[in-house]
C-alpha cells in the first residue's frame, strides 16, 4: 500500500477551522482555547498550526531593562530590533571596559597631571598671599602669625619679643588688659583670612572637579560618540547615555582605584557598577519569524518573571541586572501555550493573567508584592507592553466552568477550537488511520503492518468510539496498540504485523488490566451474586451496568427486583433511601411515576408503596440506562406476570413509554454474554437494547460468532409495549373504553391490581390521587 505517513495525527476540520481564525486575528482579546478530550490531537495540531503560521510574521524586538538614573528603584525596558539587544549590551560593557582603561590613563597622563599641580599651585599662591597680608595686619597690631602642621598660632609681642604663656601671665594685669584690646582688633582680620582661605579652598576644589569632569569628559565623548549617532533616532537610548554621561562624570573615582587596589578583571568591575550594565531579558537573534512559546510548569514565576537576589554576609541585595524574563515577556509578538489545568492550579495565577491580558502589561515582581502580602523587594520595574496570544489547552469540563463561572473568561477568550474523540467512518478516514498507523510504524520503526492488520485497527478504532459509523481519535491509544502488536508479531518471528497480532495485543492488553471484572465474573460463577440466566421470576430482571476499572470498562449484569404492597408512599428508590442513588437515576425514578400516572390513574387514583432495588449492589447507582428494567420489574410485581431471566435489559425511557438511547451498550451486551457462557449458553439468551442504540454496536468476535450461530441474540424495541412483548410473552394490553383489554394483558392486570390496592388503602386518612416518589 502505497502512503504517505503522517507525521502528526488525524486532523479534524471544525477545530482546525477555528484555530486558524484565532491565530489570523490579530485584535485584542481573541486568545483561543482548545477544548476536547485527551489524546486526540489537540496539541499536536495547534503545534501544527502555529509553526505554519509563526515563521511569516515579523520578528518581534529584543526587550533590555536599564537602570533608571532619575528613579534607581524603577528600572526601564527597552526595545531593539531584533539581534541589535545582543550587539548594544556587548557596546555597552566594550564601552564600559575602555573607560576603566581610558580615564586612569588619562587622569595620570603628564598633562593632566600638570594641569592639577597648577591649579594647586594657584591656590597655594593665593593662600601664600593672604598669610603674608594677614602677618603684616598682626605686626601692626603687635602680635606675631606662625604656621604648624597644627595650623596658626597667635603670639602677643612686647619690645620685639614674642611672649610665652608664662611671660604673657606674668604680665600685669593692665598689660595683659591692653594686649587683649588689641586681639579683639585681630579677630576680624584673622575671621576675614579664614574666610578666605575657605574660599580658594572652594575654588581649587571646583576647579580640580571640572579639571576631572573635563578629562573625563572627553575621554567619554572620544568612546561614546559612535554608539550616540548609532542609535540618534531612539530617544529612550540617548536619554539613557545621557543619564550614564552624567553619572560617570558624578563619580570618576569608580574608574581611578587607589593606588593600592588590586586590579580587577572585566567581569569582576562590571559587577561593581552594575547601574552601567544592559540586561538583554529577552533575545530574538535567532527566531525565525513570531515566538511559538510552550510553558509546561505555569506558575507565576516561570509566566511572569523574577527578581533574583544576591546574598552577602545576610543581607539581600538586587538590581536591574538580576531581572529574569518570564514566558509571557519570551513570547511577546507570538504565541503562548498553556495547559489549562495546570494554569488553574497555581495560585492567584489566573487572576494575574487576567489582568495583564487585560492591560496589555507584564509586571515583573516578587509574588509577595503582586498578591499585596508582603513587599520583598526593593525593585519596581516599570510594566512592559506586550502583544501575545495566548492558546489554553484543556478539557470541555474546564472550559465550561470557566465560561460559567468567570465572567471575564468570555470576553478574552473568544475563540473556541472544539475537538472530537471520534471521527465520521468513511473511506477518508480510512485512509487518514492508514497514514497515521504508518507514520507511527516509521517514526517508531516497527515493522510494517499488512491490510489485515489495517483492518483491525480500524474496527478497534470504532469499538473504541462505541459506533459502527465512527472511529476513535485517541492516537496515543492507537499508537500504543501497534507498538505492543509489534512487539507480538517479532515475539513469532513475523516480518510483517497481522490481524491476529493486534488481536493478541488486545487480548494481552484486556488480560493486564481485568483482574477487578474477572473477580466479579467468579463470583457470579459461583453464585456468589444471586443471578439467573434461565428461567422466569416475578418482579426480578436483569438489568446491565458498566463498571470503571482505571483504564478499563466492562458490563456487568444486576438484579433488579420491585415489591408492592398497599400504602400511599408511591415508589421508594431503595438506593436513594441508602444515599447511594445519584441525581440522574433519582431523576429516572420519577418518571417512572409519571409512566404510571399516565398509563393507569386516569381513571382511578393509584395509591400504593413499590420499592425497587439493585440487589446485592454496594456502590454508588448513577444514571438512567435502568429505567426501562425497573419500569418492567414493577409492572411483573404489579401484574403478578413472571419475566424472562434468560434475557437482559438496558434503556431509558420517558414518560410516554417511549424507549431512549444509553451508553455504554457494546460492554453491557458482552457482560450479560460472558455470564451466559460462563453458566452454558441456551440458545434463548440474549439482551434487549433501544433501536437506536443499534448502530453503537461493535460487539467482539466471540459474540458476533455466537450471535451468528443462534446461540445468542440481541433484540431492539423503541416502547415500552414492546419490551413487554418480549419478556412476559404476553400482549401489552389497549386502553378501550376506560378499560384495558385483553383481560389476560400484562396492562390490564397491573390496573387490576392498582385497583385492588387503592380500596385497601380507601380507608387511610392520607387522600391518595398521586404516586410519589421516595
Amino acid at each position: 500500500m502505497d502512503l504517505k505517513p503522517y507525521d502528526g495525527v488525524i486532523e479534524q476540520p471544525r477545530p482546525r477551522d477555528a484555530l486558524e481564525l484565532g491565530i489570523r486575528v490579530r485584535q485584542k482579546n481573541f486568545h483561543i482555547f482548545v477544548a476536547g478530550p485527551t489524546a486526540t490531537g489537540k496539541m499536536t495540531t495547534t503545534m501544527r498550526l502555529l509553526r505554519r503560521d509563526a515563521p511569516k510574521r515579523d520578528i518581534p524586538p529584543d526587550i533590555l531593562f536599564i537602570h533608571n538614573f532619575e528613579t534607581p528603584e524603577c528600572p526601564l525596558a527597552i526595545e531593539l530590533t531584533a539581534g541589535h539587544g545582543v550587539v548594544f549590551r556587548n557596546e555597552m560593557e566594550v564601552f564600559i571596559e575602555a573607560l576603566r582603561h581610558d580615564i586612569p590613563d588619562a587622569y595620570h597622563s603628564k598633562e593632566h597631571q600638570g594641569s592639577i599641580q597648577a591649579v594647586l599651585n594657584g591656590g597655594m599662591e593665593r593662600e601664600n598671599e593672604a598669610l603674608a597680608d594677614l602677618k603684616n595686619q598682626a605686626s601692626e597690631l603687635d602680635f606675631l602669625v606662625r604656621t604648624s602642621k597644627q595650623g596658626l598660632t597667635v603670639l602677643p609681642v612686647v619690645d620685639g619679643k614674642p611672649l610665652s604663656q608664662k611671660e604673657y601671665t606674668d604680665l600685669s594685669a593692665s598689660a595683659r588688659k591692653e594686649i587683649e584690646a588689641m586681639r579683639k582688633k585681630l579677630d576680624p582680620v584673622l575671621s576675614a583670612f579664614f574666610e578666605f582661605n575657605r574660599e580658594i579652598e572652594i575654588q581649587t576644589h571646583a576647579q580640580l572637579e571640572e579639571l576631572q569632569r573635563q578629562m573625563a569628559l572627553s575621554v567619554i565623548e572620544s568612546r561614546l560618540s559612535g554608539l550616540v549617532e548609532k542609535h540618534r533616532d531612539n530617544e529612550e537610548i540617548q536619554e539613557y547615555l545621557n543619564g550614564l554621561v552624567n553619572d560617570i562624570l558624578l563619580h570618576i573615582e569608580r574608574f581611578i582605584p587607589e593606588e593600592e587596589e588590586k586590579a580587577l578583571t572585566p567581569e569582576a568591575f562590571l559587577k561593581t557598577v552594575p547601574q552601567y550594565r544592559v540586561n538583554l531579558v529577552v533575545d530574538n537573534r535567532k527566531t525565525k519569524g513570531a515566538p511559538v512559546i510552550i510553558e509546561d510548569r505555569p506558575n507565576y514565576y516561570n509566566l511572569f518573571g523574577r527578581i533574583e537576589k544576591h546574598v552577602e554576609f545576610g543581607i539581600y541585595s538586587t538590581d536591574h541586572t538580576m531581572l529574569k524574563a518570564g514566558s509571557l515577556l519570551r513570547a511577546n509578538g507570538g504565541f503562548l501555550v498553556l495547559n489549562a489545568a495546570d494554569l488553574l492550579a497555581q495560585p492567584g495565577v489566573w487572576e494575574l493573567m487576567k489582568s495583564t491580558l487585560r492591560t496589555g502589561q507584564v509586571r515583573i515582581e516578587d509574588l509577595g508584592e503582586a498578591s499585596g502580602f508582603l513587599a520583598t523587594s526593593g525593585l519596581r520595574p516599570i510594566p512592559v507592553a506586550i502583544d501575545v496570544k495566548i492558546l489554553l489547552i484543556g478539557s470541555h469540563s474546564v472550559y465550561d466552568a470557566l465560561y460559567r463561572y468567570d465572567e471575564d473568561f468570555p470576553k478574552l477568550f473568544r475563540i473556541k477550537a472544539e475537538f472530537d474523540d471520534s471521527v465520521d467512518w468513511d473511506r477518508t478516514a480510512e485512509r487518514a488511520y492508514a497514514r497515521f498507523v504508518a507514520g507511527v510504524c516509521e517514526k517508531d520503526e516497527l515493522l510494517p503492518i499488512d491490510v489485515s492488520g489495517l483492518n483491525a485497527l480500524v474496527e478497534t478504532g470504532a469499538r473504541w468510539a462505541d459506533h459502527q459509523r465512527k472511529l476513535s481519535l485517541s492516537f496515543n491509544s492507537l499508537a500504543s496498540l501497534v507498538i505492543e502488536a509489534d512487539d507480538v508479531a517479532r515475539s513469532r518471528r513475523s516480518k510483517i504485523i497481522h490481524r491476529k497480532d493486534i488481536r493478541a495485543a488486545l487480548e494481552r492488553r484486556e488480560y493486564q488490566v481485568s483482574h477487578l471484572r474477572d473477580r466479579m465474573f467468579d463470583d457470579l460463577a459461583k453464585n456468589f451474586v444471586i443471578i439467573s440466566v434461565k428461567g422466569e421470576e416475578v418482579g426480578t430482571i436483569n438489568g446491565l451496568t458498566v463498571l470503571q476499572d482505571g483504564p478499563f470498562a466492562f458490563g456487568k449484569p444486576a438484579r433488579i427486583t420491585a415489591r408492592a404492597q398497599a400504602g400511599t408512599e408511591g415508589i421508594l428508590n431503595v438506593e436513594r433511601e441508602a444515599q447511594l442513588s445519584g441525581q440522574i437515576h433519582d431523576k429516572a425514578v420519577l418518571i417512572l411515576s409519571g409512566y404510571l400516572g399516565g398509563k393507569y390513574g386516569t381513571h382511578i387514583p393509584i395509591s400504593a408503596s413499590i420499592s425497587i432495588c439493585f440487589e446485592q449492589s454496594y456502590g454508588y447507582v448513577d444514571g438512567d440506562s435502568a429505567s426501562l428494567g425497573e419500569l418492567l420489574a414493577i409492572l411483573s410485581e404489579l401484574s403478578g406476570i413472571p419475566i424472562r431471566q434468560d434475557l437482559a435489559v438496558t434503556g431509558s425511557i420517558n414518560q410516554l413509554g417511549q424507549v431512549q438511547p444509553v451508553g455504554g451498550v457494546t460492554a453491557k451486551i458482552e457482560g450479560f454474554h460472558r455470564l451466559c457462557r460462563i453458566r452454558g449458553l441456551t440458545g434463548t439468551q440474549g439482551v434487549v437494547v433501544p433501536k437506536t442504540n443499534i448502530p453503537d454496536l461493535m460487539l467482539r468476535d466471540s459474540v458476533r460468532e455466537d450471535i451468528e450461530a443462534g446461540k445468542f441474540h440481541i433484540y431492539s424495541v423503541q416502547t415500552v409495549d414492546e419490551a413487554i412483548m418480549l419478556f412476559f410473552n404476553q400482549t401489552p394490553g389497549t386502553l378501550r373504553d376506560g378499560a384495558f383489554a385483553p383481560a389476560r394483558s400484562v396492562h390490564n392486570q397491573v390496573y387490576e391490581q392498582l385497583k385492588r390496592l387503592h380500596t385497601l388503602n380507601s380507608s387511610s386518612a392520607n387522600p391518595a390521587g398521586t404516586l410519589s416518589t421516595r
